[in-house]
């Protein structure tokens, strides 16, 4: 009889266990459904925002012109179509070396093709040209202009 008991009382725990992990198991589904409704809304509304600007023609904007009429900005888009173009601007010392006529800048020595500086050496000058990056680099003068 005894015996009896214990089987009836495993029983018992072990159907009450099933009831309390079936109700937990409830109360997460629906735990879960409700974020899901609360989810849901939130994510319509996103998905309607995009197909609305989907929809919506895109206003084209016009591209938007700064012009500076001064002499500088005029100098500084000089400036920047030559760089466009490949050329560069340095400014530094004529040089005579054993290779020939050099130019010692700020940036490095180039050596000078283009036009002949023998008449300038010891002076300070700006000079604009194609340079060609080497073991001796070498600048291809296209313009020159002495520094007083």
């Amino acid at each position: 009889m005894k015996s009896g008991l214990r089987v009836i009382g495993i029983l018992a725990l072990i159907v009450l266990m099933a009831m309390a992990c079936s109700k937990k198991n409830d109360e997460q589904a629906q735990s879960s459904e409700q974020e899901t409704q609360i989810q849901q809304p939130a994510d319509t509304a996103a998905a309607q925002q995009e197909e609305e600007q989907a929809v919506q023609p895109q206003e084209e904007q016009a591209p938007t012109l700064l012009q500076d009429d001064t002499a500088e900005g005029n100098q500084e888009d000089a400036q920047d179509d030559q760089v466009a173009a490949g050329t560069e601007e340095i400014i530094g010392t004529v040089v005579k070396t054993d290779d020939g006529v050099a130019i010692f800048s700020d940036s490095g020595n180039y050596s000078v093709t283009g036009q002949d500086l023998t008449d300038l050496v010891g002076k300070n000058v700006k000079v604009t040209g194609m340079i060609e990056e080497g073991e001796k680099p070498t600048i291809s003068i296209t313009s020159l202009s002495v520094i007083e």
